[in-house]
């Protein structure tokens, strides 16, 4: 039997009159004759329109409106208890007879109504169908009026189109431009500053957009099939928009470091026949939309879901060819699961056959910039990409996308300046910046770029084919000999260099200025650096490539590109700020009006110095007895909520917070003389460390029983001090001092907890030891004094 879905699905007049009839009788609403005759007119009228693909009768549906009879005065309450379909008669009613535009679209969502009803479809769509246009009428809210911006005059225009579906792809076009302005502005770490209202105003769109689709997709082919798209933003996308949206998504969720898409068929590639691995994390929620029970063990944020987030499902797709499998060339490397674990270490070989060492990079440096000089070279316009993606560990792939490099938003140029900025996708934060709190003013980060190139570059005639590139590295390989030279290798230079070789450097600031998503490096979210900070190492690092200045590297010294700021996580916060958080949370205990509520404050408190001196994700029920070793001085936490991913790892306890603790148990033995029978045995048991027992407890609403900690007793109880709604900022707070006072970034990704896959400190792999993490220790004991805790 063909298939059908494709077909478009029109109505007779006569088809929507006995639609109307049916509704009106349907309904357990009193219809009046004016109203099922002014529904059969609207109907009639907006169906021989779009038939015939004219204009609405403009003057016709006034005059249906002017006829109409309603006796009540708008309201949300009467607008309510009509049935969907009266909804937006009854506001064409109360429309003035200038508003053309307003009764046309009106009408049309009846008629569509009609369609989608005499059709069967969900009642989804019918109710999205009539609330789509009727509350932009009735609303006045910014996130429903907007649409009239994009809605065009359809009495004006002369001819609407040659195919009798117009509306449908009148959205289906509206809402590629939206998707592909959330996918580039939002996602691809791009150089727009947005506002938070903004983000959500563009995502309000993309769904009203995309309910408004569905809805005339299927009352013109109701028989059209529905298959489900795991990613459906890219349903819409324009075909080059989708096609490197989709490819720099793939990049930001990190497979380009085993395996590059576009170039895995090229023969001048020598990893070409390794098998190709990919990792595949789950979706990422929408936050917005996420409603929090005081027990929820949901993350309540894109930086705490990064934080937890589980081990990728790592897919190799194919194997290596049967004649090569066993007879592996020199510079090939089998890429198993094992071998993609090691690669991605924190400490990799020098002698890695995957990576060229510091003489070969800054050799093929030096010869991308003298090519990049000939014009006549045949060459040219490949070494300028090659280039340009060295300098920036941008994917060659994207680089050589027509419009990429102009549109994206990723490259900004002026007159005689240009820089690349992104967004670090970290959360808005509510609160105004203000320098005593907030030790961050921006999430972005801007780097100087070479003007000329990236001008040069924006137009498409001067961009090189993908054969071009594939040549042009073959040709780089025989001349210079460098057999191990590939487009991969180009693309990770940067990281390599800013990594490895620049004092003052690490790979958590080579993953921030080589924009390595957090999924691969959740650090990022818990960053706090000056961008002028990040231009040095990054102009460190181009200096120690261009080491027989080819290239004209004054561009990053230029005034115009070096505007300082702070940049980072938006909820780190001051060590004087944090002082005085402190001192008045010991004035709120001092201030209990009894022993219960002094216990409920104290522990409070002494939970809060935890969550600051150890770096422990705020869960509910921390302090297991069994975790604590309070002789010794050791935490051994497995903090991430999903079973499935926990690990262990040990945090060394300073001295201040060891007496603190054991102060703490000295407390509660003094209290035990008030205490119910029943709080009075489970202090005992915590004495006695019996398992399944925390610490830190406060007492129920009743008193009568002692109740594990839990982030929402935390909000609730220190509402009028907490400078965030969650605890979760202490997190960001120990782990940006931890970097301002130098720790290692090995233990500082030890102790918080921010190893990468198979890299845990206490894993197979690690060669940390438990003397080096105890030397952290001492750190947390100088943070603590520049606290002023008190004992």
């Amino acid at each position: 039997m063909p298939d059908d879905g494709n077909q478009i699905v029109l109505l007779t007049d006569n088809q929507l009159i006995e639609q109307v009839d049916f509704l009106s009788v349907e309904d357990e609403y009193n219809y009046t004759e004016n109203w099922i005759a002014s529904l059969k007119e609207i109907a009639t009228s907006i169906n021989s329109s779009i038939q015939q693909r004219s204009p609405p009768l403009i003057e016709q549906l006034i005059a249906i409106k002017n006829g109409l009879l309603f006796q009540e005065e708008v309201s949300k309450k009467t607008l309510n208890a009509l049935p969907p379909i009266l909804q937006p008669l009854f506001l064409l009613a109360n429309l003035s007879d200038d508003e053309h535009k307003e009764i046309i679209w009106l009408c049309i969502s009846i008629h569509t109504y009609l369609l989608l009803s005499h059709h069967k479809k969900a009642r989804t769509h019918l109710t999205n169908i009539i609330n789509r246009f009727k509350l932009p009428v009735f609303s006045k809210a910014k996130n429903n009026r907007w649409i009239w911006r994009i809605l065009p005059k359809l009495d004006e225009l002369e001819e609407l189109s040659n195919t009798v579906d117009f509306i449908y792809l009148f959205f289906v076009e509206q809402l590629r431009i939206v998707a592909y302005e959330q996918e580039v502005r939002k996602e691809l770490l791009t150089n727009t500053e947005e506002s938070d209202a903004t983000i959500k105003l563009r995502s309000k769109k993309f769904k009203q957009l995309d309910a408004i689709v569905k809805c005339f997709e299927q009352a013109y082919y109701p028989n059209k099939k529905i298959t489900r798209q795991r990613k459906k933003k890219d349903k819409y996308l324009d075909p080059f928009k989708s096609v490197a949206t989709e490819q720099l998504a793939s990049f930001v969720d990190g497979s380009t470091w085993v395996e590059n898409s576009y170039w895995n068929l090229s023969r001048y590639d020598i990893e070409n026949e390794a098998p190709h691995l990919y990792y595949q994390y789950p979706s990422i929620p929408n936050f917005d939309d996420e409603l929090y029970s005081p027990n929820s063990r949901k993350p309540r944020n894109i930086e705490e879901y990064i934080d937890t987030l589980e081990r990728p499902l790592i897919v190799s797709l194919d194997l290596p060819d049967k004649k090569v499998r066993y007879m592996q060339p020199l510079q090939r490397i089998e890429k198993n699961v094992h071998h993609s674990y090691i690669s991605q270490r924190e400490l990799e070989l020098n002698s890695n056959v995957r990576t060229l060492s510091v003489a070969g990079l800054k050799q093929v440096f030096g010869r991308l910039a003298i090519d990049s000089h000939r014009y006549d070279y045949k060459y040219n316009k490949a070494s300028l990409i090659l280039l340009l993606s060295m300098m920036t560990a941008v994917p060659v792939e994207f680089l050589i996308t027509t419009g990429f490099i102009a549109d994206s938003g990723l490259f900004t140029v002026f007159e005689d300046t240009a820089y690349l900025q992104y967004q670090l996708q970290i959360t808005d934060r509510k609160q105004e910046y203000d320098a005593s709190i907030h030790e961050n003013q921006e999430s972005i980060i801007r780097l100087p770029m070479p003007s000329g190139l990236i001008k040069l570059l924006s137009d498409k005639r001067n961009l090189p084919s993908k054969e071009d590139i594939s040549d042009y590295i073959r040709a780089i390989k025989e001349e210079v000999d460098l057999p191990y030279l590939s487009i991969v290798r180009i693309e990770t230079a940067l990281h390599i260099i800013l990594h490895r070789y620049i004092q003052g450097s690490n790979q958590h600031i080579a993953d921030l200025i080589c924009r390595i998503p957090a999924s691969l490096a959740p650090s990022t979210y818990y960053s706090s650096h000056s961008n002028d900070f990040l231009i040095n190492r990054y102009r460190q690092a181009i200096e120690l490539l261009n080491y027989d200045n080819q290239l004209d590297d004054s561009f990053i010294s230029q005034p115009s590109t070096r505007t300082d700021f702070t940049t980072g996580s938006g909820f780190a916060l001051t060590l004087e700020y944090v002082n005085t958080f402190l001192q008045n949370l010991w004035v709120w205990v001092d201030d209990s009006v009894n022993k219960e509520e002094h216990f409920n404050r104290y522990s409070a408190l002494v939970w809060i110095q935890f969550c600051l001196l150890t770096g422990t994700r705020p869960n509910n029920g921390l302090t297991n007895v069994k975790d604590i070793d309070l002789e010794v001085g050791w935490y051994e936490v497995a903090d991430k909520p999903n079973k499935a991913v926990k690990n262990h790892r040990l945090i060394p306890l300073c001295p201040t917070l060891l007496a603190i603790l054991k102060k703490y148990q000295l407390f509660l033995v003094d209290y035990q003389p008030y205490a119910t029978a029943k709080v009075d045995k489970m202090i005992h048991q915590i004495k006695q460390e019996q398992d399944e027992l925390t610490l830190l407890n406060m007492l129920s609403d009743n008193y009568d029983k002692l109740i594990k900690i839990k982030r929402s007793h935390i909000s609730k109880l220190l509402a009028d001090y907490m400078p965030f709604e969650d605890s979760y900022w202490t997190r960001h707070f120990l782990r940006t001092q931890l970097e301002k006072l130098n720790v290692s970034m090995i233990l500082i990704n030890t102790v918080i907890g921010h190893e990468k896959n198979r890299q845990e400190a206490l894993g197979q792999f690690s060669s940390v030891n438990k003397q080096q993490i105890w030397q952290v220790r001492d750190t947390f004991e100088e943070i603590a004094q520049q606290m002023n805790l008190r004992m």
